[in-house]
């Protein structure tokens, strides 16, 4: 995923043009221009945020690029390890400018998780005629579906329709769960991938890699301590068959002292699981028995981590000591 990182390349411009991206911190979205020393020119899009301690995303990224250098020089080794030579974590460039600010590469022809969901709920959830000025359906968003399935639950229950979901009953918030769950198929993701290959062959290959990749960043994420991984933070590479993390704001198990504990050691959606497959499908319904390969990247991974413990914890706990992040002198402040 990092352009070009055998070749330097040196910076000529910045587009005159920009684009603000319409979120809560409202980051803008640079185009950057770069030549090689053979005199190709070269164009990246980052995006320039300025409320948010970039470090942390800067000392993830070096974590993955380490984990990806020590699962390299195993590759000659036996057993299981060979597998593993051409399934890397996916990284991309973070410039940390100041305390809170920096840009961020963008990982092109990488939808996020949410727009896949977002985008079948547009084709295949009927439209609000009423919402459209020229009598034509407009697309029903995820928000909006959630809350209609969530009105259907409350009312059935006796319940008020404007109870918060923090006061739900668990058979009130189960009940919406899974009928939300079933407005997207477990197989969106696998549909989505068998689109863009261009054979059967080409799709066992992006199969396999996809599942490793899941196992590898599950694994690492795990390790790290990553949290927050919502829709919007999870991307997947059709092209390369990965999945790419982004925005490290919650990391180093920084969710557990929320005022909400995250709890779960890494997110795996109904897609996902789709995709690696499950050693107790008894009726067959995941598409390969791909289990065994999402099993033995996330021990492997594990594995690699604890072989390199010492220089990851220096890489990261070390450097903290010297230069804190924000999010952890505010919790050593509350204290």
């Amino acid at each position: 995923m990092l352009t070009h990182p055998a070749e330097p390349m040196y910076f000529d411009r910045v587009s005159e043009m920009l684009r603000i991206i319409g979120s809560k911190t409202r980051p803008k979205l640079l185009t950057m221009h770069f030549h090689t020393r053979a005199g190709a020119s070269i164009s990246e899009q980052y995006i320039f945020k300025g409320s948010e301690d970039l470090r942390i995303d800067e000392s993830v990224m070096q974590a993955f690029i380490r984990l990806n250098r020590v699962m390299g020089s195993q590759q000659l080794h036996a057993g299981h390890y060979r597998q593993f030579a051409q399934s890397e974590l996916a990284v991309y460039n973070v410039v940390p400018t100041a305390a809170y600010g920096g840009m961020i590469q963008v990982v092109a022809r990488a939808p996020s998780l949410f727009t896949l969901y977002s985008q079948h709920c547009a084709q295949h959830t009927p439209g609000d005629t009423a919402a459209s000025t020229q009598g034509k359906p407009q697309p029903v968003g995820l928000q909006q579906i959630f809350a209609d399935h969530a009105k259907q639950a409350l009312a059935k229950a006796g319940l008020s329709l404007t109870l918060p979901p923090s006061k739900w009953p668990q058979a009130v918030a189960e009940k919406v769960y899974n009928s939300l769950r079933n407005t997207v198929p477990s197989n969106l993701l696998h549909t989505r991938l068998m689109r863009s290959a261009a054979s059967s062959a080409h799709l066992l290959i992006k199969t396999q890699r996809l599942v490793q990749s899941i196992g590898m960043a599950s694994a690492a994420g795990y390790v790290l301590g990553l949290g927050d991984r919502h829709l919007d933070n999870l991307l997947v590479d059709l092209n390369s068959a990965q999945l790419v993390h982004i925005d490290f704001n919650v990391c180093y198990d920084f969710g557990g002292v929320s005022q909400i504990p995250e709890q779960v050691p890494y997110r795996m959606t109904p897609v996902l699981a789709y995709m690696c497959g499950s050693p107790h499908d008894s009726l067959g319904k995941t598409p390969f028995a791909m289990s065994r390969g999402f099993a033995r990247a996330f021990a492997s991974t594990l594995q690699f981590a604890r072989m390199d413990r010492d220089v990851l914890a220096n890489a990261v706990v070390g450097r903290s000591r010297f230069r804190p992040f924000m999010e952890w002198s505010w919790i050593e402040e509350q204290r």
